[in-house]
């Protein structure tokens, strides 16, 4: 019965993972390419459903804690969850934003959009995907890459901030509109960082679990064992 509980959150939790992913494709996608009827989307439609799932999660985690009392192991992957749900609610927050300026743009005159937004947007959709691939599956070999496309996004983030006040000082409100955003891909970034390091730790905790459930024999044991095996 706990097994099939079990199974129902984390299934939930991906549905819902999934529909953040989603919106983050719509919100960034449709601010880059100007689709005013895709952010519009993202705000009356994604917004508010991936918001009431974000608190379903954690109704059916308290649900599952409190009703089934589990081991260390599955009571760290569901708190894991919920933390890292958490997360997703600002990381949706975040996303909502960018949709808000996305449609504010189309009430302006035409603004160039620097090319470093484009290179942000694409390295920030990648980074999301393998981020909570890595939560969801805790591949290690994934936590480099992450880090590495944190690198190159805070060197990208520098020159668009070079770039974008240097241009543009005829628009001044539709510039800090813009350096707005950029600040929001970089939180957004940052989420994605926490998440793996929230990935790292659950699977320090799995590891600690398994090794409390499974201890290894002591090794003076394993000598007096072997001695008396000779023996006979």
């Amino acid at each position: 019965m706990f097994q099939e509980k079990l199974s129902l959150v984390k299934q939930s939790f991906l549905s819902h993972t999934n529909r953040i992913e989603k919106a983050a494709h719509g919100s960034i996608e449709g601010f880059l390419n100007r689709e005013k009827d895709r952010l519009h989307h993202v705000l009356d439609v994604d917004f508010p459903v991936i918001a009431l799932s974000c608190g379903l999660i954690d109704e059916l985690c308290m649900n599952t804690i409190s009703c089934y009392q589990p081991k260390a192991g599955d009571l760290n992957e569901i708190l894991s969850m919920m933390v890292m749900n958490s997360k997703l609610k600002i990381l949706s927050f975040q996303i909502a934003k960018v949709a808000e300026a996305g449609i504010y743009f189309f009430t302006q005159p035409p603004i160039f959009y620097p090319r470093e937004i484009s290179s942000m947007s694409t390295l920030i959709l990648k980074n999301m995907e393998l981020c909570i691939s890595f939560f969801l599956n805790c591949r290690s070999d994934m936590k480099e890459i992450i880090r590495e496309q944190r690198d190159y996004f805070s060197a990208l983030f520098e020159k668009f901030l070079k770039d974008i006040v240097s241009s543009e000082k005829g628009q001044i409100e539709p510039v800090c509109r813009l350096v707005q955003v950029g600040f929001i891909f970089d939180r957004i970034i940052e989420l994605n960082q926490r998440i793996c390091q929230d990935a790292c730790l659950l699977q320090k905790r799995d590891e600690k679990a398994m090794n409390a459930e499974n201890p290894a024999p002591d090794s003076h044991l394993e000598g007096i064992t072997a001695l008396f095996s000779e023996e006979t």
